[in-house]
């Protein structure tokens, strides 16, 4: 592993970017975890695997790009992708976590491997809401790349972040998870 982050500036076509914005909004939320939280408010929209082929492929391919750039990590599937809209009226926000379960799963348990996060909101469309990897020290540049609407964030799925609260308007992404053979 070459380090803890891999950034695609725009690394989704606006054109995508804005089918993935008008299949969110088709779909009702099914979000029953994390409307009123300690640690998380927002509303997720999971995605049917089966029903949302194309978008799965998608996430699989940045994260099979982000992996042959940096990781080097043994992938094979996405665990799911699912929406999430952080609102202001709700100071939408999510505390540190990791996306990984740990290393003392069961063997037969695929794991986590790679987050794989796609910026679907205008930078001018909300404040607050940055997406924070712990130890990773961006450059004020990277910071600004990040919230361009088609940028794409990848990092290892036991890397600890999280999204500050949102101070004004709605920020949207879409997150899946690249999945692989148990850690050795």
């Amino acid at each position: 592993m070459k380090r803890m982050f891999k950034n695609y500036t725009e690394g989704v076509e606006i054109e995508i970017v804005d089918r993935l914005v008008s299949v969110h909004s088709a779909l009702a939320s099914n979000d029953v975890e994390h409307k009123v939280s300690a640690n998380r408010t927002s509303t997720t929209t999971t995605l049917d695997n089966s029903q949302h082929k194309d978008i799965n492929d998608l996430i699989y391919s940045l994260a099979s790009k982000a992996n042959n750039d940096t990781y080097g990590f043994h992938i094979d599937d996405i665990d799911y992708c699912q929406f999430n809209l952080y609102d202001e009226k709700d100071a939408g926000h999510h505390k540190w976590h990791i996306d990984f379960k740990g290393f003392e799963e069961t063997q037969e348990i695929k794991k986590r491997k790679i987050s794989v996060v796609i910026q679907l909101s205008e930078p001018t469309e909300y404040e607050g809401g940055e997406l924070q990897l712990k130890y990773s020290n961006y450059t004020k540049q990277q910071k600004s790349d990040m919230l361009k609407k088609g940028s794409v964030i990848t990092f290892p799925s036991f890397v600890e972040h999280r999204v500050t609260p949102v101070t004004k308007g709605k920020r949207l992404s879409l997150i899946g998870w690249a999945t692989g053979n148990a850690w050795n």
